[in-house]
């Protein structure tokens, strides 16, 4: 069994009877959330404990309870990452406009938690395992609609909201650090350039806009060979746009 607290932070003493038995063991540590100093108990014959050692492992367990019941009143019972999102994203929605939170709405519920699952601790989610989970949601994972990798828009969006729901977190006290204070999560590269490819087929090139216009003179001209056809600066701004 795993807990919070080791042997190392805390210190052991005993009562004992007349006969120098012990009768009752005691661990004195420093609350982490308060700084005070405490102490905890376990009594031999309640717990039938026949040696020190057991009694030592009772103490850290009891220990490790105390501290984790404080550390859920302090948070308000946010523990897994599904809680510290929605409080954030309650209290940022009251101040955007409606089309912001739908958006963001959208993303918090069809593309993140294929990154991170609502149901994971909030003690669990280090730098390391973002990292990890970035590097792998990055490569591998694709839109719903078009089958093709998350654009570089969209995964700079997920990188956003993570960054608010984590400093709402510390601003809150409900995490002590965020995860990703000391992260660059980057977005690949060739996501990048397929998105620079996407807006440059957008525009036309010198040459297009050219045979465009060849086009449409020889067609305005056919139709009606009286109507002089003329290119000014506007039409060929309108064009390029």
């Amino acid at each position: 069994m795993e807990f919070e607290v080791s042997f190392k932070d805390l210190k052991f003493t005993n009562e004992y009877d007349e006969d120098k038995n012990p009768t009752k063991s005691f661990a004195h540590f420093v609350d982490p959330i308060t700084g005070k100093k405490r102490k905890v108990s376990v009594n031999w014959g309640t717990y039938k404990i026949s040696n020190e050692k057991t009694a030592m492992r009772l103490l850290v367990a009891k220990v490790d309870t105390v501290l984790k019941k404080e550390r859920i009143m302090k948070t308000g019972g946010v523990q897994n990452f599904g809680h510290l999102k929605e409080k954030w994203f309650n209290s940022w929605s009251l101040t955007v406009k409606p089309q912001s939170t739908r958006t963001t709405r959208s993303i918090m519920a069809t593309v993140i938690p294929r990154m991170i699952s609502d149901e994971i601790l909030l003690t669990l989610i280090s730098p390391l395992y973002l990292q990890e989970r970035w590097t792998e949601f990055t490569k591998d994972e694709k839109a719903f609609q078009t089958g093709q990798p998350l654009s570089s828009s969209t995964l700079s969006k997920v990188r956003n909201i993570l960054k608010q729901i984590f400093g709402f977190g510390v601003i809150n006290e409900i995490l002590e650090a965020s995860p990703m204070q000391y992260l660059n999560l980057k977005v690949p590269k060739e996501r990048l350039e397929m998105t620079y490819e996407k807006k440059r087929f957008k525009f036309l090139e010198g040459e297009e806009i050219d045979w465009m216009l060849e086009v449409l003179y020889d067609i305005t001209t056919r139709e009606n060979s009286r109507v002089e056809f003329y290119f000014d600066s506007a039409v060929l701004e309108s064009l390029c746009h």
